[in-house]
């Protein structure tokens, strides 16, 4: 996991390891939403292929975002949350992983 922390802080993210409580999260990464899609990518070439979740999110003031919870199928050693935001409320845009 080191390696992929590295690489995802070079592209801006925001990495914690570890998780509060039994959330089953071992990698948290916050990231720019213009860096989303290559954050993904990056993520998919390292072996996170199972989309387990998105969530929505609204965090008042702060703007809305989306929370994309992946996991590895064959060799899992924990979930990764990619978390991104954005503060246009009005017109509330975030980049599709679709194609990833």
């Amino acid at each position: 996991m080191e390696a992929i922390e590295k690489k995802l802080a070079e592209m801006g993210c925001t990495v914690e390891s570890g998780a509060a409580g039994n959330s089953g999260v071992a990698l948290s990464v916050t990231v720019p939403r213009e860096k989303l899609h290559e954050a993904a990518e990056t993520l998919r070439r390292e072996g996170f292929d199972f989309l387990f979740d998105i969530v929505g999110m609204d965090y008042g003031d702060a703007g809305l975002g989306t929370i994309y919870y992946l996991n590895r199928s064959f060799t899992p050693e924990g979930m990764l949350a990619l978390k991104t935001s954005t503060p246009d409320r009005e017109k509330p845009e975030l980049l599709s992983v679709f194609a990833v």
